[in-house]
C-alpha cells in the first residue's frame, strides 16, 4: 500500500485494517465489503483502491481488481509499489506485455529495492525471455551482492536456456551462504537432475542434504493419526465408508500439465469398492483440464472431496489433510516448483507415496515409499542398485510405472499422415530424413547437443527440428543456435519453433517427424509418449548405470515392442539414430502401427494398470498396519 500524502480519515484507515486483517483470517467477503465502503468514503486516494485490488486478488478475481489497480496507478503513477501491483494483477490475467511496462516503470523509480528487479525478471521468465532475464539478473546482482533471492533466479534462467551447470554452481555458492535454507537445497536437487555429466554421487548426497534440512527447520512434533482396528480375518480397514482406504492426492499440477495425463486413470478409475480417493489441489489455476478432471472424478463417488487449497500454509494443509483421514497421500510434485514439503514434514497421513511428478528421491524422511519399475530403477543384484539412491523404499509396479491417458483421439489427435506425404504438398525441398525433439530446452544438456549433433553429420542432408516455448524468443533461439554451431551444425539444418496454441496442432507437428530424439541426462516422459501417439519412433539413451530421469525413455519405448531404440551409451544412440533415418520401411511401417501398439498395450491399459496399483496400495496399508500393530 503506498504511504498516504497525509493520515487518511479515522474511518477509512479502519476499515482498510479491518480488510487486511479479514484476508488473513481468510474471510474474503468480509474483506471485500471494508474494502468497497473505504472506497466509496475517499475515492480520490491510492490506498483504498489498491486494498480493494488486493481483495480481488485474494478472491481470485483478477479482472474485477484490474478497474482498481489501474485507479490506484492513476492516482499515485510515481509509486513503485503500486505500479508493481498493477503489473501483478496484468500478469494474471495473461496481458505480458503491459504487465512488463509496469514492472519497468517500478523498477527505474525504485533501483536500490531489489524486489523490483526480482518482479521484472520474474516477468521476463513468464515471457520465456531467458537471455534478457539473465542479463538483469546478473545487473541485479552486481548491484545487490548479498540478496539471496537473486541467485535463485538467476539460476532458473541459466537452467531453463539448458545449462544446469551454471545454475548448479551459483545455487551451490548461494547454500554456503546459508547452509539451512530450504528452497536453495530443494531447488539444488532439482538442478542436479539435469546436470551433464551426471554426477551419481552428489545427487544423491544434495537430495539427502535437503532432507537433513528439512527435519531441522523447527521442532514441532508430527502429527498422530487413530486408525481402526484389525478386521476379525486379519485384515485391515482404511478410515473411509464400509472401511475403505481413503487416498489422498496432493499436486499443483492436476491442471493442462504433463502430470495430468498420468494421474487421471488413478483420480477416476481405482476401484471404487476398496478405495475412496480425495484431492488437494495446490495450484490457484483451475483450468479446463482441471474441471474435467474434477468432473471425472465425482463420476466415480459423487462424494469424493476435492479440495482447493493453494493458499493454506505448510500447517494448515497438514491439518486438513489429517482432518480428511486420509490413510494413503500420494504426492505428485516431489522437488518440482509447487512442491508442499512444507506440509508434508509434519506426516500429514500414515502413509505417504511420492510418485510420478519428480524422477528422484525426495530426501524426506516423511515420505515412506516411492513408486518406480525395474527398468527405471532396477533392483538388486543391479549395480549400482537403485534403492540406495532412494531415501523411501521403492516399490516397482511392472512392466511400467506408469499409464498413459492420451488426448481424445477424435478431438485432439489429428491423422497420422505421411511424413513424405506432408513434405510432397507443402515444400518438396525439404530434407529425406527430420528428427525432432518437443522437450524442453531445460533438458538439452551438453553431451545432448553435442551427441544430436554427431547424428545430422552421419545422416547428411538431415535436419533438426526443436520446439520449446522460450524457442519463441529471438535471443533464446540465437543462442540455442549457437550451441549447435559450436559442434558444426549449421544454422539452416536446424528448425527452432516455439509452443503451438493448441494441443492439435502440436501433434500434427509430428506428421514433418521422421525420428523424435530423446533428451539425456533428463528423458522426456509425455513428449516420448506423444510421439509414439504420433506414429514416431523415439531413440533414447538408457544406460545401465543411470538414474531413474535417464532411463524413464527405456521404460516407454519397452511397453511398445521398442527396446532396440534405447541406447545403452551415447555411442550406441548415434548409432542407433543413424540406421533408423537409413531404415525408411521400418519407419513406414511404425507410422502406421505405432499408434495401435501404443493404445492397446499396458502404458494406456486403464484397468490393468488400476488394478496394479490398486494392489500395491493394498500391501502397502497391510505393511504398515502390520508394523504398527502393538
Amino acid at each position: 500500500m503506498p504511504p498516504a500524502a497525509e493520515p487518511l480519515p479515522a474511518g477509512v484507515a479502519k476499515l482498510l485494517d479491518d480488510a487486511q486483517r479479514a484476508l488473513a483470517r481468510k474471510q474474503p467477503a468480509v474483506a471485500r465489503a471494508a474494502a468497497e465502503r473505504a472506497v466509496a468514503m475517499l475515492p480520490a486516494r491510492a490506498e483504498t483502491h489498491d486494498t480493494l485490488r488486493s481483495v480481488y486478488l485474494a478472491l481470485g478475481q483478477p479482472d474485477k481488481a484490474l478497474p482498481a489497480a489501474l485507479r490506484a496507478a492513476e492516482l499515485a503513477p510515481d509509486h513503485p509499489g503500486v505500479l508493481s501491483c498493477l503489473g501483478d494483477v496484468l500478469l494474471e490475467l495473461g496481458r505480458k506485455d503491459e504487465s512488463l511496462d509496469a514492472f519497468r516503470k517500478a523498477l527505474a523509480l525504485e533501483e536500490a529495492n531489489p524486489d523490483r528487479w526480482i518482479d521484472l525478471a520474474a516477468v521476463l521468465l513468464r515471457l520465456n525471455r531467458l537471455i534478457d532475464a539473465q542479463e538483469l539478473l546478473e545487473r541485479a546482482i552486481a548491484r545487490h551482492p548479498d540478496n539471496r533471492a537473486l541467485p535463485f533466479r538467476l539460476a532458473a534462467a541459466y537452467m531453463e536456456q539448458g545449462r544446469s551447470d551454471l545454475a548448479a554452481r551459483l545455487l551451490a555458492d548461494a547454500l554456503l551462504t546459508d547452509l539451512s535454507d530450504p528452497q536453495l537445497a530443494g531447488f539444488l536437487c532439482t538442478v542436479s537432475n539435469y546436470m551433464d555429466p551426471p554426477d551419481r554421487a552428489q545427487i544423491i548426497a544434495r537430495h539427502r542434504n535437503f532432507g537433513r534440512i528439512v527435519d531441522l527447520l523447527d521442532r514441532q512434533p508430527r502429527l498422530t493419526h487413530t486408525l481402526p482396528p484389525a478386521r476379525s480375518d486379519g485384515t485391515f480397514p482404511g478410515r473411509g465408508r464400509d472401511g475403505r482406504i481413503r487416498v489422498g492426492f496432493l499436486s499443483s499440477d492436476l491442471r493442462s500439465h504433463s502430470v495430468a495425463f498420468f494421474a487421471e486413470p488413478l483420480l477416476t478409475a481405482l476401484p471404487a469398492n476398496r478405495f475412496e480417493v480425495a484431492v488437494f489441489a495446490t495450484s490457484p489455476i483451475e483450468d479446463d483440464t482441471t474441471r474435467r478432471l474434477r468432473a471425472a472424478m465425482r463420476r466415480r463417488d459423487p462424494q469424493a472431496l476435492w479440495a482447493g487449497v493453494a493458499r493454506h500454509d505448510g500447517d494448515a494443509l497438514a491439518r486438513a489433510i489429517a482432518d480428511a483421514k486420509i490413510d494413503i497421500l500420494i504426492e505428485l510434485n516431489g522437488l518440482t516448483a509447487g512442491n508442499r514439503y512444507d506440509a508434508l514434514r509434519f506426516k500429514p497421513a500414515p502413509l505417504i507415496i511420492t510418485y510420478l511428478g519428480y524422477p528422484n528421491t525426495t530426501g524426506l524422511s516423511a515420505v515412506d515409499l516411492r513408486i518406480v519399475d525395474s527398468i527405471t530403477d532396477p533392483p538388486a543384484p543391479h549395480v549400482p542398485s537403485s534403492d540406495a539412491a532412494s531415501t523411501e523404499r521403492l516399490v516397482r509396479i511392472d512392466p511400467c510405472f506408469l499409464c498413459y491417458h492420451p488426448p481424445a483421439i477424435d478431438a485432439n489427435a489429428p491423422d497420422l499422415g505421411l511424413p513424405d506425404a506432408a513434405r510432397d504438398s507443402e515444400d518438396p525441398s525439404l530434407p529425406a530424413v527430420t528428427f525432432a525433439s518437443f522437450n524442453t530446452l531445460t533438458k538439452l544438456g551438453q553431451t545432448c547437443v553435442a551427441t544430436w549433433s554427431r547424428v545430422l553429420h552421419e545422416v547428411p542432408g538431415s535436419r533438426l527440428l526443436i520446439k520449446s516455448g522460450p524457442l519463441g524468443d529471438d535471443r533464446t533461439r540465437a543462442a540455442t543456435a549457437q550451441r549447435f554451431a559450436q559442434h558444426g551444425i549449421d544454422p539452416s539444418r536446424l528448425v527452432l519453433r516455439g509452443f503451438n496454441t493448441t494441443t492439435r496442432d502440436h501433434l500434427s507437428e509430428y506428421r514433418r517427424v521422421d525420428i523424435a530424439l530423446d533428451t539425456f541426462p533428463y528423458a522426456g516422459t509425455t513428449t516420448t509418449c506423444e510421439a509414439l501417439l504420433m506414429g514416431v519412433p523415439v531413440v533414447s539413451l538408457c544406460p545401465p548405470d543411470a538414474l531413474h530421469a535417464t532411463r524413464v525413455g527405456g521404460s516407454l519405448l519397452a511397453q511398445v515392442n521398442l527396446s532396440d531404440l534405447a541406447a545403452p551409451t551415447p555411442d550406441a544412440f548415434v548409432r542407433t539414430a543413424v540406421a533408423l533415418a537409413a531404415d525408411g520401411a521400418r519407419r513406414a511401417a511404425l507410422r502406421t502401427t505405432l499408434r495401435d501398439t501404443l493404445l492397446t498395450g499396458p502404458l494406456c491399459d486403464v484397468p490393468a494398470f488400476t488394478a496394479r496399483f490398486a494392489d500395491t496400495l493394498s500391501s502397502a496399508w497391510h505393511a504398515l498396519r502390520t508394523k504398527s500393530r502393538p
